[in-house]
């Protein structure tokens, strides 16, 4: 194919033009197409800086909510006996998965677990295992699951 020269409409320069309906030259093109992926990663970038800071918001709204006691929901061991860990009952990705990111910082699906350390098996750490069954909190939570989503209620259910 032959190329005819003209000025691109990205850089300004005469070169051969190799986009018509652009008037674009190879380094036009070639910027043209990295502006468009930098801005599709920014979508998605500014997303998930909207969802991390939503969820911040309500990690420090429940750290502080004095009507809320400060124990693990899986054991009822007190903070002052265990690391606390602001626990997800339906996972982030699941979350993704389903489409509702808007449960990542939604408080109904956030409790609070305790962490594994030494020894200790943590509830956190048993909530994401098929032992889940085992906390405290296990009904309530699947009573959860089941409102927000029949599929996910079955691969938690165990």
């Amino acid at each position: 194919m032959q190329y005819k020269k003209g000025i691109c409409s990205c850089c300004g320069k005469e070169r051969y033009i190799i986009n018509v309906s652009k008037n674009l030259c190879a380094v036009g093109v070639k910027e043209r197409s990295k502006a468009k992926r930098i801005k599709s990663v920014n979508k998605v970038s500014i997303k998930q800086g909207e969802i991390k800071a939503l969820y911040k918001q309500m990690c420090e709204e429940m750290d502080n909510d004095i009507s809320l006691p400060k124990v693990c929901t899986g054991c009822g061991k007190s903070y002052r006996e265990v690391r606390l860990s602001h626990s997800h009952i339906i996972s982030r990705q699941d979350c993704h998965n389903i489409g509702r990111t808007d449960l990542i910082y939604d408080r109904r699906n956030v409790t609070y677990h305790c962490m594994s350390i030494g020894e200790h098996k943590g509830c956190h750490e048993i909530h994401e295992s098929k032992q889940r069954n085992t906390l405290l909190d296990y009904q309530k939570n699947i009573e959860y699951i089941s409102e927000i989503s029949s599929e996910l209620y079955f691969k938690y259910k165990v």
